[in-house]
């Protein structure tokens, strides 16, 4: 089994779902340029730094004219 699958029948969380809402985020997300400014609120916790690193990866990406993954 993938560790991603795993992660949805171990956890109980409904992939459509995630996915549906991943999606969403990200279009909305993808329009950043149209603002003067973007503010991300995070906690401390690991969850929270994790996803800090997936944006700014993800931001660092479309600067440089790509996409992430």
């Amino acid at each position: 089994m993938k560790r991603g699958q795993r992660y949805f029948t171990e956890k109980g969380v409904p992939e459509g779902l995630f996915r549906r809402y991943t999606e969403e985020q990200e279009t909305v997300l993808e329009r950043y340029r149209e603002h003067d400014e973007v503010v991300l609120w995070f906690e401390h916790d690991l969850f929270d730094q994790t996803l800090l690193i997936y944006l700014l990866q993800w931001l660092a990406a479309r600067e440089r004219g790509g996409r992430y993954p």
